[in-house]
């Protein structure tokens, strides 16, 4: 049986770059996601788990916390460390 592929660290910094850039030179998510989707591997959530620790680490950034957590002006809606063990809470 042959080995199953796994994604390599060129293949993560390849991904990020195909992200980052495309944002930058507004590039649409389509094509962006096309992209994305030549490096997916059977079986595995790479460049899935690319996009969420871009997504962790732009948070991350903003300096959230707590006290001040990032608002959606059209929603109301509230995203702070803490929601996911509060959304957690309430679905119990």
């Amino acid at each position: 049986m042959a080995a199953l592929a796994r994604p390599t660290d060129e293949n993560y910094a390849e991904a990020a770059r195909f992200v980052l850039l495309g944002l930058v030179s507004g590039e649409e998510l389509d094509s962006i996601m096309s992209r994305l989707d030549q490096l997916h591997l059977p079986n595995n959530t790479f460049p899935a788990d690319v996009l969420l620790e871009l997504g962790a680490d732009a948070i991350a950034e903003s300096g959230v916390t707590q006290a001040e957590p990032i608002e959606y002006e059209e929603s109301g809606t509230v995203i702070s460390p803490s929601m996911s063990s509060a959304a957690s809470e309430r679905s119990t």
